[in-house]
């Protein structure tokens, strides 16, 4: 991901932070909210990094104080083919944008 960002389109209701939610993380998924009968709230966050070792990504939600959250790989993948996120992903090359910029 070097030089790129992707901006995803999850289902919050099913996804969290690995770090502020660690105790409730199972294997699979992390402790999901109340769904109140709607199977679905998207949310859009930006994934900004990945580790192999750990199987895991990094990245910012705009709905979080903190700088830098983490969630392992297979709770992200399975967020955002949740009902309703229909896979949006928009992936954004940082490195194209500052060229762009310092071009003008």
């Amino acid at each position: 991901m070097a030089g790129k960002v992707a901006v995803v389109l999850i289902n919050s209701l099913i996804f969290g932070c690995l770090e502020c939610a660690a105790k409730y993380y199972d294997g699979k998924h992390l402790c999901p909210m109340p769904t109140h009968g709607n199977p679905y709230r998207g949310h859009y966050i930006l994934i900004i990094g990945y580790n192999a070792q750990q199987d895991v990504y990094l990245y910012k939600n705009p709905d979080c104080e903190k700088e830098i959250c983490f969630v392992p790989a297979k709770v992200l993948h399975k967020s955002r083919k949740s009902y309703g996120t229909q896979q949006n992903v928009i992936f954004v090359d940082l490195r194209v944008e500052s060229q762009v910029m310092i071009q003008r």
